[in-house]
């Protein structure tokens, strides 16, 4: 029997996708015209010229648990004169997956788009709650499927949006299309993987189905999904951490806030711009500072202080222009020795910030009077503010508190926009490759560089120039791990990967060349690193 998509009646068995798209429609989501048969109702199939999408709709196709992503072969672009023919070859195929007495067949208005992607409510490789991923792409999203070419990608919350500068899809279009992620979220009870696409005039749900694997809870995952939403809400932002790459790399939570508390209303450096003459914006300077998996950057698109020579231009000797700083000096001598070591470090802090400008300035005379209320007697005393940093540096009070615990994750040194749209793979590792985790798992192995499709026999890591479907038959116990030089997140193939527990990286430029059959190889799925261990055996 030939049914209409969005009139189909409870316990219909037309499948998965079918019922799918029936929910969509039923809930006024844009959908293109579409009908289901089955095999015997061909001959009944009366369509108006045109071109037509033909897709299979399994029983066990878009559950929970499983998604049969890419399994069953897809007919786009198909004249009404040929949709017999295309229904025969996908029932064949659809055969020899699954059966096809369970089968059923999608026949649905094709639409020329002119951008179309792939979709999820929840990041579906990240535990970023709340995020929605959209990859695009400017045409028909076949290919993106299939993990042949990589797509643009954007995130997106309910009020706010991270969109890369060549995204192909106007700003409004994106507002109405996430609205229909989150609608459809919420209609089937659960994290959605949907395809959509957009005419130039109205936007289409293609399909739509639940997420079928997500990832586990990761902190890290948390931090990431922070510093992104801070680049949402202001894509100008640049976070620097030049500064204090060498004077406080990796604070505490204690240090950091110390040195937050020098910047704020009537701390130190605002009075010394008060002293100096200097304008000084404390709204900036309350989140000049931004602690990123640890690491201290300053807001170099909202500095403070904005002067042609920077913050102590204007000073022509190092302290004695400003009593407040020869203050700040004083203070540092006299508590050297302070039980107290933050008392230290907050004074050592201030003097660094000089010396990295103003390394061969002369120290004047009468600051080393002062030190007599030090116990450091046997240190050399120190002729320029250089000399008197590498001694501050030497202190072990103040090297306790520049370090922060916890897993070191190697991030840029400045942070734009474009490395917040994938932070953690932004910087180059030197002793491997870097591509887009899709599939989370750590593994070592053998690399066996394959151009077409086969069966491993021995235990390898396979590499690829791109996952297709066709490779989806042989990927079975021997299968270590994946690396593909293209595909997404979001494609078939990463999500075969994910179904199955196959760690795998895609996107990973020259993989065909570098990784040479024989090499050993770790793989971390998560991260989306790849270390090299030994050459061809």
């Amino acid at each position: 029997m030939i049914q209409n998509i969005g009139s189909l009646p409870p316990g219909n068995g037309a499948g998965g996708k079918a019922s799918g798209l029936d929910l969509l429609i039923k809930n006024g989501i844009p959908v293109p015209t579409a009908q289901v048969l089955s095999h015997d109702d061909i001959t009944d199939l009366d369509l108006k010229p045109g071109r037509y999408a033909v897709r299979s709709s399994a029983e066990a196709e878009d559950g929970r648990e499983t998604s049969f992503a890419g399994q069953f072969e897809s007919r786009i672009r198909v004249e009404a004169r040929d949709v017999p023919k295309a229904v025969e070859e996908l029932v064949k195929h659809a055969a020899m997956v699954i059966g096809a007495d369970r089968f059923s067949i999608i026949v649905q208005d094709w639409v020329e788009s002119k951008v179309s992607g792939v979709a999820f409510s929840q990041h579906p490789t990240k535990d970023m709650p709340g995020v929605m991923v959209i990859d695009a792409v400017t045409g028909s999203n076949e290919k993106l499927m299939s993990g042949e070419i990589n797509a643009v990608r954007a995130y997106a919350w309910e009020d706010i949006q991270l969109v890369p500068d060549l995204y192909p899809l106007p700003e409004n279009v994106l507002t109405e299309l996430k609205t229909s992620i989150l609608q459809i979220a919420t209609l089937i009870n659960s994290p959605a993987d949907i395809e959509w696409a957009w005419d130039g005039q109205k936007l289409w749900i293609l399909q739509a189905r639940p997420v079928t694997r997500l990832p586990a809870a990761d902190s890290l995952d948390h931090e990431e999904a922070r510093v992104m939403r801070l680049f949402a809400c202001r894509p100008e932002l640049v976070l620097d951490r030049n500064d204090f790459a060498e004077s406080a790399p990796r604070p505490d939570e204690k240090t950091f806030q110390m040195i937050r508390g020098l910047y704020r209303e009537q701390g130190a450096f605002h009075r010394a711009a008060i002293e100096l003459g200097l304008d000084y914006n404390v709204e900036y300077a309350a989140a000049y500072f931004q602690l990123v998996f640890g690491w201290l950057y300053s807001d170099a698109s909202r500095q403070p202080v904005r002067t042609p020579r920077g913050f102590f231009s204007g000073i022509k000797s190092v302290f004695r222009l400003s009593s407040e700083l020869e203050r700040f000096a004083r203070e540092y001598y006299s508590t050297l020795n302070d039980s107290d070591p933050e008392k230290s470090y907050a004074k050592a802090s201030i003097l660094a910030q000089f010396a990295q400008k103003q390394s061969s300035r002369p120290i004047p005379a009468d600051i080393w009077a002062l030190r007599s209320a030090s116990k450091r007697t046997a240190w050399k005393e120190p002729k320029t503010v250089g000399e008197l940093y590498a001694v501050l540096r030497e202190d072990t009070k103040f090297a306790s508190y520049t370090q922060s615990s916890g897993e070191v994750v190697e991030l840029p040194i400045v942070i734009k926009k474009r490395d917040a749209l994938d932070l953690r793979s932004s910087v180059t590792v030197s002793d491997g490759l870097r591509g887009q985790g899709v599939s989370e798992g750590l593994v070592e192995g053998i690399c066996i560089p394959l151009k077409s499709s086969q069966r491993l026999i021995e235990a390898r890591i396979l590499i690829v120039s791109a996952l297709t479907p066709e490779w989806f038959p042989f990927l079975d116990k021997n299968v270590l791990g994946i690396v593909s030089e293209t595909g997404s997140s979001m494609s078939h193939g990463a999500i075969q990967c994910r179904e199955r527990g196959i760690p795998a990286i895609f996107g990973v430029q020259g993989a065909m060349k570098t990784l040479n059959d024989g090499i050993r190889i770790q793989i971390d799925g998560k991260r989306g690193a790849i270390k090299i261990l030994s050459s061809a055996e």
